[in-house]
């Protein structure tokens, strides 16, 4: 039963640290690509040359 419990403890901490380290592989992706898209949103506001009309 004690073995279990360890097994299951082992388990968790590694799929915790694959998982940290997964999220810390990415978030670089995910911000650059937040910031590129609010610069392109910021440039498309400014420069007016939306042309689609409203309906």
């Amino acid at each position: 039963m004690v073995l279990k419990v360890i097994g299951i403890v082992v388990v968790a901490v590694i799929a915790f640290w694959i998982l940290g380290a997964l999220i810390e592989a990415l978030l670089p992706i995910l911000v650059i690509g937040a910031i590129g898209t609010g610069v392109y949103l910021l440039y498309k506001a400014v420069s007016g040359s939306d042309k689609t009309p409203i309906s």
